[in-house]
């Protein structure tokens, strides 16, 4: 960045793979993520990065935990937020937390 200046800065700090009890658990760590755009793409691009790693180590995919220490939407987003959210389903906070290694 000192070369070319730039204000664009990679979000993800960290990545963490751990096994447990057969399975494979990601947790990701993020220094600031949109959440209208960037966390929907994280999200599915870590998730699948998940999935492969377990995939080729022979384990069950398990949990997969994303910090983000500036979760933020920007103004325009919001109304858009809004809408996505009116069709979330509701989820059993208990089973997204274990899923279903633990059973």
């Amino acid at each position: 960045y000192k070369k070319k200046p730039t204000k664009d800065f990679p979000c993800t700090i960290a990545i963490q793979f751990m096994q447990r009890y057969g399975c494979l658990d990601m947790y990701v760590m993020m220094r600031s993520n949109d959440a209208y755009y960037g966390f929907r793409n994280d999200y599915y691009c870590f998730t699948e990065l998940l999935k492969r790693v377990a995939l080729l180590a022979n384990l069950k995919v398990g949990e997969y935990w994303h910090w983000a220490t500036s979760m933020h939407l920007y103004l325009p987003q919001v109304e858009k937020m809004h809408a996505l959210a009116k069709n979330w389903p509701e989820y059993d906070a208990l089973s997204l937390a274990y899923g279903s290694c633990l059973k």
